[in-house]
């Protein structure tokens, strides 16, 4: 029978725990002194944000221009999409707020109301991508044959 590794404790010492606390101190004491540096200069300190690279080309690839250009211009789109969409919602939120009160309507109208309804949303959905659902796209991936 073969014999089964020990498993390994996740315990740790005293000393590593007392260790992590005292860095954790030092860096919110470090964030304090330039939080209060730049409120006296009047400069706005941003915290540095971890964007993933969804775009790489290898510098060797003679068509690296081409992919970043295009891959600019897609960007650019799907950031205009999303404002647009972004734009909408706040518009429809607004007119809700000033929204006059349904009177009475007949069967027939109420009928068309819905499938305009139904109409107009499976149109936004078609035309605006949501923030969650874009794809990152990487159309290098052609490149590689034309390496020398």
């Amino acid at each position: 029978m073969k014999r089964l590794k020990k498993v390994r404790s996740k315990r740790k010492t005293l000393g590593f725990k007392y260790k992590i606390e005292k860095k954790v101190r030092e860096h919110h004491r470090k964030l304090r002194k330039l939080a209060k540096k730049n409120k006296q200069t009047g400069a706005r300190i941003q915290a540095k944000s971890k964007q993933l690279n969804d775009f790489d080309v290898p510098n060797t690839c003679v068509l690296k221009p081409l992919f970043v250009e295009q891959y600019l211009a897609e960007r650019s789109e799907q950031k205009e999409a999303v404002r647009s969409m972004r734009r909408g919602k706040a518009e429809r939120r607004r007119g809700r707020k000033h929204a006059v009160q349904p009177t009475e309507e007949t069967e027939q109208e109420k009928v068309e109301r819905l499938f305009s309804m139904k109409k107009k949303r499976k149109e936004k959905t078609e035309t605006h991508p949501t923030p969650n659902k874009m794809k990152k796209t990487r159309s290098w991936d052609g490149c590689v044959g034309i390496l020398p």
